[in-house]
């Protein structure tokens, strides 16, 4: 549905749900693996809202609030709760994600408030409610990293999977700490060497954790890639891959070889510094959401390999290479 009403204590609340649907080119899916929304239909929700002006009216409530997975600020155009709050000022409240940032603030006249990201932080609202119009509204933003207060009960579920054998294993040793970027170089170093290729992407958005200094343990890889995405090699000339990293214009961790712009022009160059010509083939190893993101840069079809990203990981930390050590490494791409 796409909003519903709760009741509270005789207080009538109605919540509207909003995405984002910026997940591919040419179409209309939120950010995830468009093979995996392919039975599923999305509207914009600049072409719909005005469709649920009236909702608090119609089904009698005391509050009408959106939770929005459209990011806080919509670049490039886009809506945005910043731009939903001016264009479309039918809410009392809007409460979003997606941006993963700190958000307390008010857009004519809509409290607008987000909890950053990673379940580091709790958001608690207060209401004062009168006659179907907030009174007084107080945010807190609880840091769950310093609560100490828990459920029993919960807390030995969670604790019942994280203790699981097979996420304790050791396959490996980071000999410092590695920022997301630096985790980046490994990442694609891993499924190079694997998946036997040129030259990897991956992107940044694929890489959802650091690394701590000290033994690896197979959970910590499946915190740096959750998603389960396949792999597949793809023979493409450097100018099919210059031309994808200019017209997508997404950034992307990559290994292999050097990638420079000079101008408006991308130069793939070999480990002697050599700029290898437009019509050389190499081959390109990356995770299969990228090319499902992608699809109009990318081969119809590639040699979908047997392992998913996060099993290629693991399978090179505990049989080609158990170190990491990426402390000086940067190897980050975007054309400007």
């Amino acid at each position: 549905q796409e909003y519903t009403t709760v009741s509270v204590n005789g207080l009538k609340v109605t919540f509207l749900g909003l995405v984002e649907t910026n997940g591919k080119e040419n179409a209309v899916i939120p950010s995830t693996h468009p093979w995996r929304v392919q039975n599923f239909t999305f509207q914009r929700a600049e072409t719909v809202v005005s469709q649920y002006a009236n909702v608090k009216e119609q089904v009698d409530s005391d509050l009408y609030i959106v939770l929005s997975h459209l990011g806080h600020d919509g670049y490039g155009g886009t809506l945005g709760d910043f731009q939903l709050a001016h264009q479309f000022p039918y809410f009392d409240l809007i409460i979003g994600g997606h941006s993963h940032s700190k958000i307390d603030t008010t857009v004519n006249d809509i409290p607008i408030y987000q909890a950053i990201s990673s379940l580091n932080y709790l958001g608690k609202i207060e209401l004062i409610v009168n006659d179907k119009k907030i009174q007084t509204i107080d945010y807190e933003l609880i840091d769950l990293n310093q609560y100490k207060e828990f459920d029993d009960e919960i807390a030995a579920l969670v604790d019942e999977y994280n203790d699981a054998p097979y996420l304790n294993e050791v396959i490996g040793y980071s000999h410092t700490f590695h920022s997301q970027s630096q985790v980046g170089c490994f990442y694609t170093d891993a499924l190079r060497s694997v998946m036997n290729t040129d030259l990897t992407f991956q992107n940044t958005g694929g890489v959802r954790s650091s690394l701590d200094e000290g033994d690896i343990v197979t959970g910590e890889i499946m915190e740096i890639a959750p998603f389960n995405n396949g792999t597949v090699v793809y023979n493409m000339t450097v100018s099919e891959i210059t031309s994808f990293l200019k017209d997508t214009g997404s950034g992307f961790y990559y290994s292999g070889m050097h990638i420079e712009q000079v101008g408006d022009e991308i130069h793939l160059l070999d480990e002697h510094g050599h700029i290898l010509p437009a019509e050389t083939m190499l081959t390109l190893g990356i995770n299969d959401y990228i090319p499902a993101v992608h699809a109009s840069h990318f081969p119809v079809e590639g040699d979908i390999q047997n392992m998913t990203s996060t099993e290629t990981i693991i399978h090179y930390l505990e049989n080609i290479n158990s170190q990491v050590d990426y402390a000086d490494c940067n190897r980050y791409f975007r054309f400007q």
